[in-house]
């Protein structure tokens, strides 16, 4: 009897058990999903942009779904393997571990946001004698305006618009803004540089070849002073040699355009110098020759004639353990010159007179003088030139190179 209430009384605690079990409430609640509700991305190219972009690729990185009974739950999204230009719809889905789906839509915009890439050539420079500067239409110029393209990552070539001038390309920099923009209206600027120079003309004799070669070389002017190098075209060192012994030589020839020709007369002083190195300075151990001159002048607006009247020149010498010496040279004719837009015409007999004033040099070792090297001739005057550029100089500095032919 006992046996058979202790069998009961299992089976009813049993029971009472099951009972309890179906009173739980099942797992019905959603995972939530945390997402942006809309990003924008920026298009790779024309085909918009890769799911595999950084930028979306974070953006998927960061979508989670946590669900209350399964804590953390995997997302699903259906993503394309491209994103097209426009807007694409992306649903994520999450499920927990009780079959609960839940889903999110997501707008992802993909736009133009690259400005197109501008491509430009070099900077270019230019020498020119014109008043005015370089006209706009020269071939190298406008071969240069058009070598600029741009490049956009979703519209291919883009049109490229500038400020150039249209006439003239005045002395000195002129920057040039090139500008591109996309049909998103994305735009890209950017900037290129045209330099106009003056412009110098070395003459130079080759005894060799008996040929007098003429070079462009620029220069520029600054605060009074003219500026040039030009050693890019060597002085022929045996031309240089023959005229300390009177030979076959041609005097070596700066020249200029003008800007334009003074009128009235007058009497003004000049100094030719002339320094060893690259620059007007004398440094310890350089050589200097310095020497002053008078000279008169009249001009009437299209020629000026300039006369170097007899007198005795002053001048001073320093070597290159800076012994100093005291130069007096009688110039005992007159010499003249005329000058007029175009430049300096030298009279038929300089070069013989050129030799005259060398030969009066005899306190100096001119045969070390005009040697190879690299040397800085001035020429200073109180009376000033006009020049094309607008600018008005009372000196020149010219850089030489003396080197015997190749």
């Amino acid at each position: 009897m006992k046996k058979t209430i202790f069998v009961l009384a299992f089976s009813l605690l049993l029971v009472g058990c099951h009972h309890g079990d179906l009173g739980e409430s099942p797992d019905v609640t959603e995972p939530t999903i945390s997402v942006p509700s809309t990003i924008t991305i920026a298009a790779v190219d024309a085909s918009g942009t890769p799911v595999t972009d950084a930028s979306i690729a974070d953006f998927l990185s960061t979508v989670s779904a946590l669900d209350g009974n399964d804590g953390p739950v995997n997302v699903y999204s259906d993503a394309p393997s491209v994103f097209p230009i426009g807007d694409t719809t992306v649903t994520f889905t999450a499920t927990d571990l009780s079959s609960n789906k839940s889903s999110v839509v997501v707008v992802v915009t993909v736009v133009d946001l690259t400005p197109p890439l501008l491509i430009l050539a070099d900077d270019i420079t230019f020498q020119s004698s014109m008043v005015g500067g370089v006209v706009a239409t020269r071939s190298e110029i406008v071969d240069f305006l058009n070598s600029v393209s741009a490049e956009d990552n979703v519209d291919g070539s883009v049109e490229v618009s500038n400020d150039a001038p249209s006439d003239f390309f005045p002395f000195g920099e002129t920057l040039v803004e090139f500008v591109a923009t996309d049909a998103s209206g994305n735009t890209a600027t950017a900037t290129g540089i045209i330099t106009v120079n003056l412009e110098v003309r070395l003459t130079d004799f080759n005894p060799t070849t008996q040929i007098t070669d003429v070079d462009r070389l620029p220069a520029t002017s600054n605060n009074g002073v003219l500026d040039t190098d030009l050693t890019p075209k060597p002085l022929n060192l045996q031309n240089l040699k023959n005229a300390l012994v009177e030979g076959d030589f041609h005097t070596p020839e700066i020249n200029s355009v003008f800007g334009g020709i003074p009128t009235g007369s007058g009497a003004e002083m000049a100094t030719i110098s002339v320094f060893d190195g690259f620059d007007s300075n004398r440094d310890t151990g350089e050589r200097f020759l310095e020497i002053d001159l008078v000279f008169n002048w009249t001009a009437d607006g299209e020629t000026l004639l300039i006369d170097f009247p007899a007198q005795i020149l002053n001048g001073r010498y320093i070597n290159a353990i800076d012994t100093v010496i005291n130069l007096t040279l009688e110039n005992t004719q007159d010499n003249s010159f005329t000058i007029t837009k175009e430049g300096v015409n030298y009279a038929e007999n300089f070069d013989e007179k050129f030799l005259v004033t060398l030969g009066k040099l005899s306190d100096i070792p001119l045969d070390e003088l005009l040697d190879t090297g690299i040397y800085t001739f001035q020429l200073k005057s109180t009376l000033p030139f006009a020049l094309v550029d607008g600018s008005s100089v009372t000196v020149v500095d010219a850089i030489v190179e003396i080197k015997p032919e190749d």
